[in-house]
């Protein structure tokens, strides 16, 4: 005949095994939360002059204008010129931070026109490209994340178009071996641009 102490030790096993079961079938569902941080490149202050240029009969001047970016990453923006100049510019824009960018034209210059009048040119943002960077601590919205040593970790990315066009695709090309599948969090969010 067993023992009370042996009694017992049996009923405390059965009901923390029970207790744990028990426990596991009615947990509370998990909820995942998703946090939206709006993030933006607005473009100002445009400013374009025109006149006389030591090659006569031909004109020059300065473009310039402002990037600032909310984003909490670099970005690279991509500026179209529009109206009798086009063209583009790429820009890098350190997160949470105006980038002055100033485009001198005119023969010899930076945008190498030759023109006699002066030329209407609007401005438009049309890309903002953000890489792809490792999340170590969700949510990650505040800063340039950085891999082992201290320095950013970018992810390549090839995006295009599903074969009948319909579904836009992602294709990572190189991931760092630092990126552990089980504390790697990616949020892609795409807006389109109108200026």
């Amino acid at each position: 005949m067993p023992s009370i102490g042996t009694i017992l030790v049996v009923v405390l096993v059965v009901a923390g095994i029970g207790g744990f079961a028990f426990g596991y079938l009615v947990h509370p569902a998990t909820t995942t939360v998703t946090r939206v941080v709006p993030q933006t490149v607005a473009l100002t202050g445009y400013g374009f002059s025109c006149g006389p240029s030591s090659q006569a009969p031909y004109l020059e001047g300065l473009l310039q204008f402002n990037l600032t970016s909310t984003y909490s990453t670099d970005v690279v923006v991509s500026v179209a010129y529009t109206g009798n100049w086009t063209g583009d510019t790429n820009q890098l824009v350190h997160p949470n931070s105006t980038k002055h960018v100033a485009v001198t034209w005119g023969p010899g210059k930076m945008q190498n026109i030759q023109v006699t009048q002066c030329p209407t040119v609007g401005l438009v943002i049309w890309l903002v490209q953000q890489d792809l960077v490792p999340c170590p601590n969700p949510p990650c919205d505040a800063g340039l994340i950085s891999g082992p040593g201290g320095t950013p970790t970018a992810w390549g990315v090839n995006i295009g178009k599903s074969g009948d066009q319909s579904n836009w695709t992602l294709t990572f090309t190189s991931i760092p071996s630092s990126a552990a599948t089980s504390s790697v969090f990616i949020t892609i969010r795409w807006k389109r641009i109108h200026g």
